[in-house]
């Protein structure tokens, strides 16, 4: 477990090294040392709390942002992750694709072409709604049916989710991750466990690679488009 010496939270994702909401560094520390009220020690006020008493809603992009800042990661892969888990929740589509495209989205040209073959793939696959957990699902991927298991990890995420956004995550941490715990060891599913602990290794220089890739291919672009142009201009010139 990590724990931040200023605020006194207490973070059990291991690769997180600073703290979310003051950015200092975090302490390990053992279990019998998280015991305390952290919100006697919470700085008044938490960011997110603050985003929320500011804004009605939070735009998909805040959201990637406060749940990529949890999780210590904001990946390409991982908010893509969440776009789509967010994409399944609901029984109406809240837009057109899965990932939103913004000027941004031309340094990331293969995420790109994934968003919108997985989106055109996303609405025949998943037409099925389940009203206890609320979220879409494939019955083809699914084995014809929706499993009970899977109903319950959606049912976690959505929870987990809308407790890192409105803040409580700072109350209620500590006995998330004990159920997710206790689900690990009778060999169940745990959405909180499988953010947490899931692997990134790569994901990094995958998106320095795809960063590399896009600017290449627009530089390439713009030099087969405008050398005719300029070699042109030169002739010209030169007459």
């Amino acid at each position: 477990m990590k724990k931040c010496s200023r605020c006194k939270v207490v973070f059990h994702n291991e690769e997180r090294q600073r703290c979310l909401y003051c950015d200092a560094f975090l302490n390990d520390v053992d279990e019998d040392d998280t015991d305390e009220d952290i919100l006697q020690h919470q700085p008044v006020g938490n960011i997110i709390e603050k985003v929320l008493k500011e804004k009605r809603a939070l735009s998909h992009e805040s959201m990637q942002y406060l749940i990529g800042c949890y999780f210590h990661t904001r990946t390409f892969n991982f908010l893509y992750s969440f776009s789509r888990n967010e994409f399944k929740m609901g029984k109406d589509y809240r837009r057109p694709l899965v990932q939103p495209l913004s000027i941004s989205s031309v340094l990331t040209l293969p995420w790109i072409v994934v968003i919108l073959v997985d989106s055109l793939i996303f609405r025949i696959f998943y037409s099925s709604y389940c009203p206890e957990c609320q979220w879409k699902y494939s019955l083809i991927l699914s084995g014809g049916a929706h499993k009970r298991e899977d109903c319950e990890y959606h049912k976690e995420y959505m929870n987990l989710i809308k407790e890192i956004l409105s803040g409580r995550i700072l109350k209620t941490e500590k006995a998330l991750w004990d159920a997710a715990s206790e689900k690990v060891k009778a060999g169940q599913r745990s959405a909180y466990y499988d953010l947490c602990l899931r692997e990134n290794k790569y994901e990094g220089a995958l998106d320095v690679a795809c960063i590399w890739f896009s600017c290449g291919f627009l530089m390439y672009v713009i030099v087969v488009f405008t050398f005719p142009i300029m070699l042109k201009g030169v002739l010209l010139l030169q007459l």
